[in-house]
This record gives structure tokens, C-alpha cells and sequence, in this order.
């Protein structure tokens, strides 16, 4: 008998033994994908820092007209003064109408500046356009404006009125400014965007970062993903792009990021990519930006001997002797229009160096995947780049040529740089600012029949 109930108690040991091994399996198995959902959606997000939000802030502020000298916010007898409301325009777009668009954010300078104020109403009821920058960048701006209120314990609620198009409603449930306000039972988080049939592509810098041996960095992980992004957009409609496709895109996105950590003298870069398959014209969006120093400034704070200088200083001569100056043209837009040329850049050392037409490269990419489109929805890609108060916009008019010296895109009929630039293409927008650069493309997706694209 009593071998029996140490036999029992044996089996019993053993059973428990294996109860708890398979329990600790579980567990085990539960944490892991925890912890790859976590590193996931860190991802995701970026990596999430008091620096990288403290310089964003201030970025912010700049955005919407907060100076230095209106940085002591009025404060009063603590009574409120009321809500504000900030309509959206019509065509809230940075490509097609960026002035309108930037006074948007300039609007939101009472709001940093008053404490007094209790709230705001985003009024998109008359919106019937708009694009994915303007919209990441309001959301950006009112959460700046909470986070200031919230920072001072101050009572402070934004409210919003939706577009009537449910398409344009997406977008902002998903990156825009109702996302970015994380406003509970509104947002389209990345676990529903197949079912709300969107695409959506966020990385941006991690600050410091110490890079393993044998891993790869940021940047690169970053450049990687964005490209299986657009290769997984064009899979929506049965395309694919070629291996040399890809290994150029990862070249030009690879070399723009590279331009915001090396020149913008503040290492924060964003990118965006939105789309939603649901959208008939199958519009696919980017957006690529970073905080710092503009173009202008960039080149301006070259030394005279530097090999980019020499060439930037030939440039603004001919045109100040031209009299380009005279009619309204600032030395800022000029200069931005130089930086995109060929073989020109701030880093550049030896004349015949070959860095420097990424930005251009880029939006040629992008109408050579809308080409087999153009004739159905009759629009090329479009691309602006915003840097400083000077816009900058592509959308196929003007092409980069290279004929027997280094590529060319001057935005006139004639090519030359030596000639005035299209004034509805080049412009320095009055009293607007924004505070580093911003590339914003709109392209759209080949139709079903093409298989590969090589660009």
C-alpha cells in the first residue's frame, strides 16, 4: 500500500512538473510577444525622447509665429477670456496653396501666447482638399499648443468639426491631428488599418543612437521600410518595383536623410507615407521633413574658400546684375532653387564630387510611377519642397535635364539657370515661416496592368 502512495505521489511530482514547464512555456512565449509588439510599435512611433519633443516644441513654436520676445505668455487674473476657432480653408494643401496653409498655424499664435484662453474649435467643415502634410503638421502644432497650457496645469480643450468626405476623415483619424490628440474612439490605430483599408508608414530619428556591431542604424533601418512602404502601396494594385528601382529609392531617400542629420544642425527627421485604397484616383502620399537650419542658411554659413560657396556666389551675381532682386525676388528662394541642382551641396569638396540631386532625383522617381497613369486621371506626380518661407513645387512642367555637364533644373522654358525661374513655381512666401526644410509628394499608382516598374 504504502508503495502505491509513493507511486502516486511520484506520478503526481511528474505531472506537476510538467504542468509548471508547460505553464512557464506559456508565460515565456506571452512576454516574447509582448516585448515584439513593443519594439514593434517603438518602431512604429520612433524613438520617443524628452530632447527630440523638447526641439520639436520649440520648432513649433517658430511654426506658428511664437517669437523670443513672446515667450512670457500673458497670464491676467486667470479668468478665461472664451474658445477660439481656427477654420480650415477650403484647399488645405502645402503643395497646391502653402500660404493659405502656413497662416493656418500662424493662426494658433494667441493660443501660445494667452494663457487665458480655455480652448479652440479645428473647424474642417468647408474642407474639400487637402494633403498629408498640412494635415501631420496641424496636429503637430495644436498638440504643441495643449502640451504649453497643460505645462502651466491650465484647463485647455481643442475640439473639431469633420470634413463632410469620409475619405479626407481618414486621413486625419489616422496621421493627422485627431491622431496625434490620440482622442479616444476616433483614431485609426496601425491594428485597423486593414480593415479601414489604409496604408501608413511613420519612422523618425532616434537622437543619439549607438549603433551595435553588425546591426545597422536608424537611418538605414528607416530607408529600408520606406521603401518596402511604396513597394507594398504599388502591390495594392498588382505592381512591383524592379531590384534597381529600390536600390535607387533607398539612394535618394538614404541621401535626404542624410542631408537633415548632416545640415539642418538638429538631427530630427520625420517621414510619413499615407494610403488610403479606398481613394478612386489611388493617390499615394509622402512626406519627409526635419527641424533646423533651412537651405539658405545652410550655404550661407559655408566659408568663402568652400567649393559650393564659390559656385552659390558666381549664381546670386549674375542675377543681382540681371536686376532679378529689384522685382521681389529674394536671395533666400535663389539660393534654395541652387541646392537642388546636380553636384551641388554643402558637403561637397572636389568639383567633380557627385552628391547632391537626391531631392530632384526623388520627385523624377515618383512621375516615372505615375506616367502610365497620366492619361487616365491627367495629373503627374506632385512634389513641393518648403524650407524656410521659400516654396519650391514640381509637377512635370519643369524636368531635370543633363545635357553635357551636370543635371539641371532651372524652372524655366529655356533650362538656365541663368534666366529668371517661374515665379509659380519658385516663391518666397511673405510673413510665413518654417523652421528647417519639407519635401511633400503626391503620386499615383500605376494601373493593374503594370507588373514591374523600372525607373
Amino acid at each position: 500500500m504504502k508503495k502505491l502512495q509513493e507511486l502516486d505521489r511520484f506520478y503526481w511530482f511528474k505531472r506537476t512538473q510538467k504542468n509548471l514547464k508547460r505553464l512557464w512555456k506559456k508565460k515565456a512565449e506571452a512576454k516574447r510577444r509582448k516585448a515584439a509588439r513593443r519594439r514593434k510599435e517603438r518602431e512604429y512611433v520612433g524613438f520617443d525622447d524628452r530632447a527630440f519633443k523638447k526641439q520639436e516644441l520649440k520648432a513649433i513654436k517658430k511654426l506658428a509665429g511664437v517669437s523670443k520676445s513672446h515667450q512670457k505668455r500673458t497670464v491676467g487674473d486667470g479668468s478665461p477670456t472664451g474658445r477660439r476657432e481656427i477654420k480650415i480653408p477650403r484647399r488645405f494643401s502645402i503643395i497646391d496653396s502653402p500660404l493659405e496653409c502656413l497662416q493656418v498655424f500662424k493662426a494658433f499664435k494667441p493660443l501660445f501666447d494667452d494663457a487665458r484662453i480655455s480652448g479652440v474649435l479645428i473647424n474642417h467643415e468647408d474642407t474639400l482638399q487637402h494633403d498629408l502634410g498640412a494635415e501631420i503638421l496641424l496636429g503637430k502644432v495644436a498638440k504643441g499648443c495643449m502640451d504649453v497650457h497643460r505645462a502651466q496645469h491650465q484647463g485647455f480643450e481643442i475640439e473639431g468639426q469633420y470634413p463632410e468626405s469620409p475619405g479626407l476623415q481618414k486621413l486625419i483619424r489616422s496621421v493627422g491631428i485627431v491622431k496625434e490628440l490620440e482622442v479616444a474612439g476616433h483614431t485609426i490605430e496601425p491594428d485597423d488599418a486593414e480593415n479601414e483599408k489604409v496604408v501608413i508608414f511613420k519612422r523618425k530619428s532616434s537622437g543619439e543612437e549607438v549603433t551595435k556591431i553588425g546591426s545597422i542604424d536608424h537611418k538605414t533601418k528607416a530607408t529600408q521600410d520606406f521603401v518596402a512602404h511604396i513597394d507594398h502601396c504599388l502591390q495594392q494594385n498588382g505592381s512591383e518595383l524592379t531590384s534597381d528601382a529600390k536600390q535607387d529609392l533607398a539612394e535618394y531617400i538614404g541621401e535626404i536623410i542624410a542631408n537633415a542629420q548632416d545640415h539642418s544642425g538638429v538631427p530630427n527627421w520625420q517621414i510619413y507615407g499615407y494610403l488610403d485604397r479606398e481613394n478612386e484616383h489611388r493617390i499615394c502620399e509622402v512626406v519627409i521633413f526635419n527641424y533646423g537650419n533651412t537651405f539658405a542658411k545652410t550655404f550661407k554659413k559655408l566659408p568663402q574658400d568652400d567649393y559650393a560657396r564659390i559656385e552659390l556666389n558666381k549664381y546670386l551675381e549674375r542675377h543681382e546684375k540681371s536686376g532679378i532682386f529689384r522685382k521681389g525676388w529674394s536671395e533666400d528662394s535663389l539660393i534654395t532653387l541652387f541646392s537642388l541642382q546636380g553636384r551641388i551641396s554643402s558637403k561637397n569638396k572636389p568639383s567633380d564630387d557627385t552628391r547632391g540631386h537626391g531631392t530632384v532625383s526623388l520627385i523624377e522617381f515618383f512621375q516615372s510611377i505615375s506616367r502610365d497613369s497620366v492619361s487616365e486621371h491627367r495629373q503627374n506626380a506632385k512634389m513641393c519642397i518648403l524650407s524656410g518661407s521659400e516654396h519650391i513645387r514640381f509637377d512635370g512642367t519643369y524636368r531635370l535635364k543633363e545635357d553635357q555637364g551636370p543635371p539641371i533644373i532651372a524652372f524655366n522654358k529655356d533650362n538656365d539657370l541663368r534666366k529668371e525661374p517661374d515665379s509659380n513655381y519658385v516663391r518666397s512666401l511673405r510673413d510665413v515661416f518654417f523652421p528647417g526644410s519639407l519635401i511633400a509628394i503626391q503620386f499615383i499608382l500605376p494601373d493593374y496592368a503594370t507588373k514591374e516598374i523600372q525607373v
